[in-house]
């Protein structure tokens, strides 16, 4: 029989930051305390502080784009669906797949369809992408204020007033975590539950990044046997 022990130790909101230097394992894969100095506020409570409005403003910002886009191609659409004209392909054949080869859209669009259709760029929307999904930018973070602000830089650039309003909440961070496979003995060892690298993959290399966890789960440690259950269905456990 294969017994694992996984350990799980979460650190509360209340606890005190702990410098970068501190840091051993930047995953906290066995004894060194899970630490990111750089990505950590000042103190515990600014961190807490700012958390829930920075994770709502960045969201907002991806809303932005995408409903900007969304609302122009929704507004298009609403002009010229009844005015689409289908050219069937030259010497296509009777009973050939009926597939769009040419569609042509005759309408003239009004000024505010036009400004809308000319303000979706995809390259703006890639660039917006990137910023919000290049590095980790953890609730109550320094990366996660760096997000907000640039969120309200955006929407200040766009002509919409905007403004940073703090909240206190409740976080949990990841302090070690541990699996080991203890039965049978000639089995027995330490998994690591560091993700390798992958060439050419940035995110496989952040040391910001913070490793996989269950928010809000407490601390502990579970010895049990393996069992095997497929998919987890009704069926498998049977």
């Amino acid at each position: 029989m294969l017994k694992i022990r996984p350990q799980i130790c979460a650190r509360p909101a209340e606890s005190p930051p702990v410098s970068a230097g501190d840091s051993s394992d930047i995953y906290g894969t066995f004894d060194g305390r899970q630490v990111n100095g750089d990505a950590l506020l000042s103190s515990p409570a600014a961190s807490s502080l700012k958390s829930a409005v920075f994770r709502v403003a960045g969201l907002a910002g991806v809303l932005l784009v995408a409903g900007y886009a969304t609302s122009s191609g929704f507004q298009t659409l609403q002009s010229v669906n009844s005015v689409v004209t289908l050219n069937e392909q030259d010497g296509a054949a009777a009973g050939d797949s009926p597939l769009l080869h040419n569609v042509a859209l005759e309408t003239e669009l009004n000024d505010v369809e036009q400004q809308l259709v000319d303000g979706v760029d995809a390259a703006h929307i890639r660039e917006f992408l990137h910023v919000y999904s290049s590095k980790p930018h953890i609730a109550g973070s320094k990366a996660d204020y760096e997000t907000a602000r640039y969120t309200v830089e955006k929407f200040e650039s766009f002509g919409l007033k905007t403004e940073i309003k703090e909240y206190y909440t409740l976080l949990s961070t990841p302090v070690r975590r541990r699996l080991a496979i203890l039965e049978p003995k000639d089995a027995a060892q330490e998994l690591n539950l560091t993700e390798a690298s992958v060439a050419g993959d940035a995110c496989t290399t952040d040391a910001t990044a913070e490793p996989p966890f269950l928010a809000y789960s407490p601390s502990g440690n579970v010895t049990a046997p393996v069992v095997y259950a497929n998919y987890g269905s009704q069926q498998d456990f049977q």
